[in-house]
């Protein structure tokens, strides 16, 4: 992002305390108002990851915010991890796992919990195409901490709904959010 369209919008919102670095996403929803966001293949980062512990968190806290946010602005992103189908696929794991001990009653009714499974594995295939396209030896390690997150994000998403149904949210309409 230039510097001259950073300073045009303002800039980081000071006013957020929330927490979780969100000034980066409020300031994403006004980027994205007035500018087209592109994503270009050949640019490359590295990311620095914490620990299994701290990134566990970290994904729980920010999906429970993020749903805070969602309830506010009544709106999934167009792109990246927030979209509509990225919630629908990680909803789909959740049944997939719910539905698992219907495998008791019968082994016939697994199919649901398959149907579940594969429409995660649908909802998340363009991730699973690019990692075993860039390194099949990944692929395994990847699927299980692509599960593994997205229970993690499905109850951070329970806890952010929690929050807000029992009006314990952070987040206060009060403040000058930009997020309508």
């Amino acid at each position: 992002i230039k510097t001259e369209v950073f300073r045009r919008l303002g800039g980081f919102n000071e006013d957020i305390i929330w927490g979780m670095d969100y000034e980066n996403e409020e300031f994403g929803y006004r980027l994205c108002r007035k500018y087209k966001n592109v994503l270009d293949p050949c640019v490359m980062v590295r990311h620095m990851f914490p620990g299994a512990k701290k990134m566990t968190q970290a994904y729980f806290h920010r999906v429970a915010l993020w749903l805070e946010i969602f309830f506010h602005r009544k709106q999934f992103e167009s792109g990246g991890g927030t979209t509509a189908e990225t919630g629908f696929s990680t909803l789909a794991l959740f049944f997939a796992l719910l539905s698992l001990p219907l495998i008791i009653i019968s082994k016939g009714l697994a199919i649901v919990s398959l149907l579940f499974f594969a429409v995660y594995l649908y909802g998340y295939s363009g991730f699973f195409i690019f990692v075993f396209k860039q390194k099949k030896l990944f692929f395994l390690l990847a699927l299980v901490l692509s599960i593994y997150f997205s229970i993690i994000i499905g109850l951070g998403a329970l806890w952010g709904i929690v929050k807000v149904l029992t009006k314990m949210s952070s987040i206060k309409l009060g403040y000058n959010l930009h997020l309508n």
